[in-house]
């Protein structure tokens, strides 16, 4: 068994993953999105089922079209914490623009 010391390293620290994902919003509401996924992602590093990384991850992955990583991202925000604000009304819009992806190739 791991020393108590040894075992309290591995645990990610609050004000690391808090850190991380200020760092990861401000990115994201600056238009940094490449920035924002990064920092999303040292975040779910540190947490991997932290909801609101992964819903905040679906929202640029919506926003540059792809749709099913959007849907994929919002289903784990929702199973993480079912009660995520937001995340279902995410997942709705997701289906209705691939509804309506679908449609627009369907007709040309």
């Amino acid at each position: 068994m791991a020393p108590p010391a040894e075992t309290l390293k591995s645990v990610p620290s609050v004000r690391g993953v808090r850190a991380a994902l200020a760092r990861a919003v401000t990115a994201h509401e600056e238009g940094r999105f490449d920035e924002a996924i990064a920092a999303y992602n040292e975040v779910l590093d540190l947490i991997p089922r932290q909801p609101d990384a992964l819903q905040l991850l679906g929202l640029i992955a919506k926003s540059r079209g792809q749709y099913d990583e959007a849907e994929r991202l919002m289903r784990a925000s929702l199973a993480s914490n079912p009660r995520q604000p937001y995340a279902a009304g995410h997942l709705e819009m997701i289906a209705r623009l691939k509804s309506a992806r679908r449609t627009a190739k369907g007709a040309a």
